[in-house]
């Protein structure tokens, strides 16, 4: 196909011909058409050039100039006027004219020449033997000091990193002594196709740069050219591929711990002189709480109520019966007795019991915990620096929050046996511990961009240059959140005793602890932007009235956790400035 650069000039000539009805398109001015039908600077354009090295003349005749001895002739002769006349120094130009009279379009002696069947173990000076790849045309270029590579037609699969100073031309014809023919030449690779830095004075003329899809998560850019000025594109096609799609956020498979159970309130005892069951040393042991479920975040449960007794330490004799205690309010402050965790105060434990209740109350349940926030959706576009694009993910979920401790079950009351005997009542049980709430899903990732131009701190001229677009990676899945821990249930109260004309009250049963809250889930990445330029930093780009930029197309947003947003979907446009 011919290049894009063409447009405004050599399809108007062309179309000119063809309304007019004559063969070839007129050729500029200060120039004409040989008998090859080529333009090239004013003079004898009377034939065909030379037929080679002793050839038996011109093929067009000009008898009077070659005498039909012929020259040394040789590729870069082919197709040039015997007496063409040099008209200045000949950089190859939208127009293919020679004006330097070596044959080429382009000076022959400052170039290196690359060909697809060529050999990299040339040197490229002679045009008979390029190089098969750009990128050693590049590197013999630097090495002897030539500013400019010649690049015949076709496909060239590489990645080439471009050189202060030397400029690069495609769409000569190799077969035909090195013609230039607007034939497409083609570089087609990994992204970035080409890629530079620092450059003050660069040419890249006629060329189709196609990027090839990324890889997951990694972003596109045809071409990348960072720190330099005095660039210059003429007569390209750059198409952006497809940014990589992203990686859904990670799923999460801890599990939240459940509540830990308390233990059972100690049963009633006798005290006192003359008991039918003897007599006990000390009071009932209280219920204890639930310990904590193994972090800081959870609550541990109430411990249980103190029995109603009364007790003298100096006769040993019971005075008066006593109300039992209320149970403790589930609070802890330590995890299995380190005394590393906040206080954690939780709801009341049960009423005591009372000469007239006589049984401890039930502790009151622990509180459940909330459930955490679903994450934020990732955003459209993402942050572009010097080093290139971050995409934008989606927001990770909250965790969930741990639920209290139940109250502990009050003491029951205690009863008088006779002068000398005293029944305790049974102790409260402990509430259960509350429960761990519930990991947090982790949000998707987002989608990695496409950029046909991507520029930072650098200044840029588009000549006759068609700017594509590509599309943006998808972006990722958020995860879903755990579900919050189960709360323990409490432990029950001490038992009564009941002996001839007494009876005192059952211990009240500890309190359930409180669920934990389930993780909230993560929202979908955002789906990776798709620009035709980017003007990163202190960047220009300065287009001619022939150069046409187009977007591309913005990538989907990831999906959300259960409750969670979907990611943005990726922004596009022609330029886009960060």
């Amino acid at each position: 196909m011919f290049r894009f650069s063409f447009i405004t000039f050599a399809s108007f000539l062309t179309l000119t011909a063809l309304l007019t009805g004559c063969g070839d398109p007129p050729c500029p001015a200060g120039t004409a058409r040989n008998a090859a039908g080529r333009c090239v600077a004013d003079g004898d354009a009377g034939d065909a050039g030379d037929a080679g090295d002793g050839g038996g003349g011109d093929a067009g005749g000009d008898s009077a100039v070659d005498s039909g001895a012929g020259d040394s002739g040789g590729p870069r002769d082919s197709g040039t006027p015997d007496t063409c006349t040099p008209t200045g120094a000949d950089l190859p130009d939208p127009d293919f004219i020679d004006r330097d009279c070596d044959g080429i379009d382009g000076e022959a002696a400052t170039s290196i020449f690359v060909a697809r069947s060529g050999d990299d173990a040339n040197d490229g000076t002679d045009p008979g033997q390029p190089v098969a790849t750009i990128g050693r045309g590049l590197a013999v270029a630097g090495v002897l000091g030539r500013p400019s590579v010649l690049v015949a037609s076709g496909n060239y699969t590489e990645q080439i990193t471009l050189t202060d100073g030397i400029s690069i031309y495609g769409g000569y014809d190799a077969d035909a002594a090195w013609a230039r023919t607007g034939e497409a030449t083609t570089i087609r690779g990994p992204a970035p196709v080409v890629d530079g830095a620092d450059l003050t004075a660069v040419t890249l003329a006629a060329f189709d740069v196609e990027a090839e899809p990324s890889p997951m998560g990694e972003s596109n850019f045809a071409i990348r050219i960072v720190r330099s000025m005095g660039v210059t594109l003429r007569g390209m096609q750059i198409t952006g591929a497809r940014g990589g799609d992203a990686a859904d956020g990670a799923p999460v498979a801890t599990t939240a711990p459940d509540g830990r159970v308390g233990t059972v309130g100690g049963r009633a005892v006798y005290s006192g002189s003359s008991c039918p069951g003897g007599t006990s040393a000390s009071p009932p042991i209280l219920g204890s709480g639930g310990d904590v479920a193994g972090t800081c975040s959870c609550a541990g449960g109430g411990f249980g109520g103190r029995a109603g007794s009364y007790w003298d330490s100096a006769a040993g004799a019971a005075i008066n019966a006593a109300d039992g205690r209320s149970g403790a309010v589930a609070e802890r402050t330590t995890i299995l007795g380190v005394p590393s965790c906040p206080a954690f105060i939780g709801p009341a434990g049960g009423a005591a019991g009372t000469s007239g209740s006589r049984a401890g109350r039930t502790g009151t349940r622990g509180t459940d915990g909330t459930a955490g926030d679903p994450g934020t959706p990732g955003l459209a576009v993402g942050a572009f620096t010097s080093a290139g694009y971050a995409p934008a993910p989606g927001g990770a979920g909250a965790p969930g929050s741990r639920g209290t401790g139940g109250g502990g079950g009050g003491g029951g009351t205690g009863c008088i046996v006779n002068s000398f005997c005293y029944v305790s009542g049974g102790a409260g049980g402990g509430g259960g511990s509350g429960a761990c709430g519930g990991d947090n899903g982790n949000g998707g990732n987002g989608g990695g961009a496409s950029v046909a131009i991507f520029l930072w701190d650098t200044t840029l001229a588009l000549d006759g240059t068609l700017v594509t677009g590509g599309s943006g990676g998808d972006g990722g899945a958020g995860s879903d959140g755990r579900p919050g821990g189960t709360g323990a249930g409490g432990r029950s109260g001490g038992a009564r005793l009941s002996p001839s004309g007494c009876t005192s009250g059952t211990g009240g049963t500890g309190g359930r602890g409180g669920d934990g809250g389930d993780g909230g889930a993560g929202a979908g990445g955002g789906g990776g932007p798709a620009f035709g330029v980017v003007l990163g930093g202190t960047s220009t780009a300065t287009p001619d009235g022939a150069t046409v930029i187009n977007g591309g197309t913005g990538g989907a947003g990831g999906t959300g956790g259960a409750g969670a947003p979907a990611g943005t979907m990726g922004t596009s446009a022609t330029t886009y400035t960060p």
